[in-house]
């Protein structure tokens, strides 16, 4: 499928698998309310806050506060707990949304021509799938699956929450070493 057949299929509420820098990603307009709890009836769970997956930098700063620093962790293997500038459902919560700008090429060319996507592990909601094999074999052809560079890392990405601080939530496959420096410079 090309990438405008895909951005339209998105725009109808569909559902996409596309490989990250960490792991592949279950991607919805995150905007768009049905799709997000599509996403979350893929992945049988309850309704909670899902992060976004954004192109840049700048398109990021559009929906969230991202200080200087930030920006050395980004484009990378990384959730960025931040102040968001808007509320949306599903998304934010007490004025916060986590941001993701992955590191990948395939990523990044969807995100660029589509818009932000939820980022949000590709599985069942407590259980791991690293491959595409795995994940097709939980979704079928219920989702539409993007395939091109590879995720590097096959962890997930390290979770801060930077509203009061620097608090690391989850450790992943950024070092804490890294975020540490960055927070530094």
């Amino acid at each position: 499928m090309e990438i405008a057949e895909i951005c339209g299929e998105l725009k109808k509420g569909r559902v996409v698998v596309y490989p990250t820098d960490t792991l592949y990603g279950l991607g919805a307009d995150p905007f768009d309310e049905d799709a997000v709890m599509e996403v979350f009836r893929l992945k049988r769970m309850e309704t909670r806050v899902l992060s976004v997956a954004f192109s840049s930098i700048e398109q990021a700063e559009r929906y969230a506060e991202v200080p200087e620093w930030v920006k050395n962790l980004l484009p990378g293997p990384i959730t960025i707990v931040t102040r968001a500038r808007k509320d949306w459902k599903y998304i934010t919560k007490e004025g916060k949304i986590g941001i993701r700008v992955p590191d990948n090429r395939t990523a990044l060319e969807l995100l660029e021509n589509c818009g932000p996507l939820t980022s949000t592990s590709a599985n069942i909601h407590g259980k791991e799938a690293k491959t595409l094999e795995e994940i097709k074999s939980i979704f079928g052809n219920s989702v539409i699956y993007i395939e091109g560079e590879e995720p590097k890392y096959r962890e997930p990405s390290t979770i801060i929450d930077i509203t009061d601080g620097l608090k690391i939530i989850r450790n992943g496959a950024m070092s804490g070493e890294r975020i540490k420096l960055a927070c530094e410079k």
